[in-house]
């Protein structure tokens, strides 16, 4: 027993910084994720491309963009009338997320404006194929949660 906490002491010690996880998310309520979110869209993830974070080609920081074929504006109507692409970071360990390139499965994504309209996402965004949104929460969306983000949901999921 003594000689396994000398082991894992020195496993302490020796693991590099930065090894562990750079990025995690507490479990948070779809409604918590809706209300604390610039923009919630049903969409469905058409192409991605992996482009500049501005408009210098030198510039070494890369951004994932996803193509997206809108199907309906939840939330942030008002705030970017067209939503063609959504941006995450290439690295997942600045909290970039991945979506599967699919056509015809449509996602539930929320996210926030920066960078004169761009609608940028991270894993810690609510991002869920719709076919995994339950019917109460698809009511939720459309009818409820706007209209009651001064609760506090208690739990996470």
């Amino acid at each position: 027993a003594t000689s396994r906490a000398l082991v894992l002491g020195l496993l302490a010690l020796l693991w590099p910084p930065g090894r562990g996880e750079a990025c995690s998310c507490l479990p948070t309520h779809p409604q918590q994720h809706f209300c604390r979110s610039a923009v919630v869209i049903r969409a469905k993830v058409t192409s991605e491309k992996i482009v500049t974070a501005n408009e210098d080609p030198s510039n070494p920081n890369k951004l994932l963009r996803y193509e997206l074929k809108r199907m309906k504006m939840i939330k942030g109507v008002e705030k970017v009338k067209e939503v063609r692409y959504v941006y995450t970071s290439v690295n997942t360990s600045l909290c970039g997320t991945r979506i599967a390139v699919n056509s015809k499965r449509q996602y539930f994504i929320t996210g926030n404006v920066l960078n004169g309209g761009k609608i940028f996402i991270n894993m810690c965004n609510y991002i869920q194929p719709w076919e995994n949104v339950s019917m109460a929460q698809r009511e939720s969306l459309n009818h409820h949660y706007l209209f009651n983000c001064d609760c506090e949901v208690r739990g996470g999921l």
